[in-house]
């Protein structure tokens, strides 16, 4: 297999399935997921007067969306491909977009390039996104810019999409066959022709990517939420070192 080949076609597949469903998809994202309580809880977000955040792949702003609500003042830099789909979502503090291609640049390796006048930050985050990175090379090098732009003593979150523990998902998922293990392509409600690139993440891939950057941070927290038995996502919190 010729990695970035690959990589590229994932990541275009999926560029092209945000493209054509973004809004539909955006639509049935709008609250918070479960899982951003507890983080709330083990940082003490609502304890804090101000926070600034560095979103990878922001969406519709839910993260900032839910922040607000707990912290007087939120200064957040925001990153997405899709600009249009950041507009959609409405925030009380003004939102920093960079508009990037971010898998791309991952890629390419210029995603540092990309954030080169921003931050350090308290908190960089990114939600529903690691499983669309094609590669485990370009996941921990996302994990490693993020915490890059982090301040010591700040923190990092990821969410692992866990898909494999639905057993209705898992009945639609198709498995690529030049793909790596836990690579998978999944529509989109009853869509025919739409499909977008998702890996599921194992515990030792979890555990891989902590140990690739035991340089720069230490595990805080892992754990599950999300989904109707509370498990379909793993949270990942770093300490920046």
């Amino acid at each position: 297999m010729q990695d970035r080949t690959y990589e590229r076609r994932m990541a275009e597949l999926t560029c092209a399935f945000y493209a054509q469903v973004g809004q539909s998809f955006s639509d049935t994202r709008q609250r918070p997921w479960q899982g951003f309580e507890r983080l709330s809880e083990e940082l003490n977000l609502s304890q804090m007067s101000s926070v600034s955040v560095l979103d990878i792949a922001c969406g519709n702003l839910r993260f900032e969306r839910y922040l607000e609500t707990l912290v007087p003042h939120v200064e957040s830099c925001c990153v997405d491909a899709d600009d249009a789909l950041v507009a959609t979502g409405t925030t009380r503090d003004i939102v920093h977009l960079i508009t990037s291609d971010v898998i791309s640049s991952l890629i390419d390796d210029t995603f540092s390039a990309v954030l080169a006048d921003v931050g350090p930050f308290d908190l960089a985050v990114t939600f529903g996104f690691m499983h669309h990175v094609p590669s485990e090379t370009l996941r921990i090098r996302l994990a490693r810019v993020m915490l890059e732009h982090v301040r010591v003593g700040g923190h990092a979150v990821f969410s692992f999409w866990q898909f494999s523990k639905d057993e209705r998902i898992m009945r639609k998922a198709k498995a690529i066959p030049e793909g790596y293990a836990g690579d998978y392509l999944l529509g989109w409600q009853d869509a025919t022709d739409v499909w977008r690139f998702c890996h599921d993440a194992s515990e030792d891939e979890i555990d891989k990517l902590v140990g690739s950057l035991a340089d720069i941070a230490r595990e805080r927290l892992r754990y599950s939420a999300d989904g109707k038995r509370n498990n379909l996502n793993r949270y990942l919190i770093l300490e920046r070192i």
